[in-house]
């Protein structure tokens, strides 16, 4: 009888080593998982922030609407030249109509 209780004890203190050890693991299981999240997070965040700083210097160092419209009205520009092409086509005032 008594080597019955003496098995009995063991598999009880077994049993609660086993438990212990499963908790163990699942807390650092638990922990090591929090934390690749979170390093994974973070990767992630920064190559977001990256792209999205990027694309505001870009932005940032281009020219303002009032800057280019002004680069544009100046001689060389685009509404400069456009301008200076149809100067003379039309100088205002009633134009002689003609039926075909």
């Amino acid at each position: 009888m008594q080597q019955l209780a003496e098995l009995l004890a063991d598999h009880d203190h077994h049993d609660q080593r086993a438990d212990q050890a499963y908790r163990d693991g699942y807390t650092d299981g638990h922990a090591s998982g929090w934390e690749a999240g979170y390093a994974h997070a973070h990767e992630e965040m920064a190559r977001h922030w990256r792209a999205q700083t990027a694309a505001v210097r870009g932005h940032a160092a281009s020219p303002t609407y009032a800057e280019l419209e002004h680069r544009r009205a100046q001689p060389g520009g685009q509404a400069y030249e456009t301008a200076k092409a149809r100067r003379g086509e039309y100088t205002g005032g009633p134009v002689p109509w003609e039926n075909a």
